[in-house]
């Protein structure tokens, strides 16, 4: 249970960190440019600008930061609440399970990075 509360203060602390670090970017940005965006020709042409696409790509990454975050809570509350009388086999076969998906997962990000 402690090593989920740490790492529960960790992501949070993880995403304060990048959102600070996302403002700042953002500050540089506008004033390196004298506070006005530049003309870009896709915005012209009606499709998103770097700008707004930047932006959605931050948001998204902030849902998917606070949903790690609520699955670290849900979990922490969840074991807190078990108890020693539970069988364990359950437990242990959707740790096998989650570890078989973790590990398609990395294959599957590994090829889509290379």
């Amino acid at each position: 249970y402690e090593r989920m509360q740490l790492l529960h203060e960790d992501a949070a602390s993880d995403l304060i960190f990048l959102q600070q670090e996302q403002d700042a970017l953002r500050r540089e940005h506008i004033k390196a440019i004298g506070g006005n965006p530049l003309p870009n020709q896709a915005a012209q042409d009606g499709q998103p600008g770097l700008n707004n696409l930047l932006q959605q790509s931050f948001e998204a990454f902030q849902m998917d930061q606070a949903g790690r975050i609520a699955k670290i809570e849900a979990d922490m509350k969840a074991n807190a609440e078990t108890n020693d009388q539970e069988p364990i086999e359950p437990q242990l076969k959707q740790i096998e399970i989650d570890a078989t998906f973790a590990d398609c997962e990395v294959a599957v990000q590994l090829e889509l990075d290379y």
